[in-house]
């Protein structure tokens, strides 16, 4: 994370390819559509302006060359793995944010006992009850730690498959919000029937 322009430079020529992001969500207005910046790659050739790059502090990356991403929610103890296969698209490759996500493929999978294991410690160190993991994984096959989001957006996984439960896990863990939660596994609130309810209120 930086805004020197040095340093930026230095870093990023390390690299055999780099991504820049954010540090906080931009958004902006333009032709009556919202806009918003995604993780995107940069090279030396992106970073001639001093002046830019001292105004706009951002994080700068090694780029990862993913097989496939994980977005992993937790609640207490309970931790859902969803795999998106964002590198099934060209414009969801390095952002899987810039597709809408009902063309993202996305299922459940068991998360390896190591990793679980290792994001519960971080979690509790963190002292959270609540969030969502990003990670990638590699050819091969390396977990790539990216951030957690102590308020990621989750529901959605179950808009792009209803087999997701995440409402129930949610509703659940509302009435029992301990650190040692785990989801009964009782489907009482699907996400696509509220969704419709919702929409049919005047």
């Amino acid at each position: 994370m930086s805004n020197d322009p040095a340093t930026v430079r230095d870093f990023v020529a390390t690299c055999v390819s780099a991504v820049v992001k954010p540090i906080t969500p931009m958004f902006w207005s333009l032709d009556d559509n919202v806009r918003a910046m995604a993780t995107r790659d940069v090279t030396l050739a992106d970073l001639q302006s001093d002046a830019a790059l001292s105004a706009c502090p951002m994080i700068y990356q090694e780029k990862v060359e993913k097989l496939f991403e994980l977005r992993i929610t937790f609640f207490g103890d309970e931790l859902v793995c969803g795999r998106l296969e964002s590198q099934g698209h060209q414009a969801s490759k390095t952002d899987f944010r810039t597709i809408d996500p009902a063309n993202l493929a996305v299922r459940e999978v068991p998360l390896e006992p190591a990793i679980r294991s290792s994001l519960q410690l971080f979690r509790k160190r963190a002292g959270l009850l609540h969030g969502s993991f990003d990670l990638a994984v590699d050819k091969d096959g390396n977990h790539i730690f990216f951030e957690i989001n102590e308020q990621g957006q989750f529901l959605w996984l179950e808009e792009v498959n209803p087999d997701i439960r995440m409402l129930d896990r949610l509703v659940s863990f509302m009435e029992d919000p301990s650190d040692g939660f785990r989801w009964d596994g009782r489907e009482r609130f699907a996400f696509s029937e509220w969704e419709a309810q919702e929409s049919s209120c005047p």
